[in-house]
């Protein structure tokens, strides 16, 4: 379970707590909360504002015992895209503390206004993209691919896509990975396949089950 406090005036900041399946808690930490205008496909406004995290200030936790947490990275060049919504930043890393500890990386969600830079779905701090998990963390070094069944952590990265699907994210776009002389095989929760997706895992389908407490 993923606890996810904010102030009344929603202004202020945003604290995340997570409970393990042991009943552990697990203080990530507090940040600032970025107000910034809501908008729509193709970053044109349409009224009211949208409450950001920026990534970069909770971007690692690890418990003493090391078995819960998460490391981070966004980086694409040229595209700060930094910042999540502040309750879809909380699924993303309530996803990731529920498979223990890791290494992600990815290029992010959007950007400190809440617009989508270099791809049409990524307003408003929901929709992100995800480097494949790969074998022994090769992921870690750099992109991989689908295609690239020796780097390829499947059992891993079917874990990540229903983590994120259990947390609130019920769509994810990817490609299909072809093995010759074995059946092609789609990751859970896809709902779009192309090539640009053969290098990352893209989240959208964004339905939490959000409780006030």
């Amino acid at each position: 379970m993923f606890e996810f406090a904010e102030n009344k005036s929603a202004t202020g900041y945003a604290e995340y707590i997570y409970y393990d399946k042991n009943g552990q808690v697990h203080n990530i930490g507090k940040t600032a909360f970025i107000v910034a205008p809501k908008r729509q496909s193709g970053n044109a406004l349409v009224g009211g504002n949208v409450y950001l995290v920026d990534q970069r200030q909770l971007k690692s936790y690890k418990s003493r015992d090391g078995k819960v947490g998460y490391e981070w990275d966004i980086y694409l060049e040229n595209r700060e895209r930094y910042y999540l919504k502040g309750d879809a930043f909380a699924a993303v890393i309530g996803a990731m503390c529920s498979l223990g500890y890791g290494y992600y990386h990815g290029s992010g969600f959007s950007d400190k206004a809440g617009r989508s830079v270099g791809s049409s779905s990524h307003y408003n701090g929901i929709n992100g993209d995800f480097r494949y998990l790969g074998l022994n963390g090769c992921h870690k070094g750099g992109p991989v691919l689908v295609s690239q069944v020796s780097r390829f952590d499947w059992d891993a990265n079917v874990k990540f896509v229903n983590a994120l699907y259990l947390f609130g994210y019920k769509s994810f776009g990817s490609q299909v990975m072809k093995r010759k002389g074995v059946p092609d095989r789609e990751l859970p929760h896809v709902t779009f396949t192309n090539s640009d997706h053969d290098n990352h895992l893209h989240l959208q389908g964004y339905q939490p089950n959000i409780q006030d407490i």
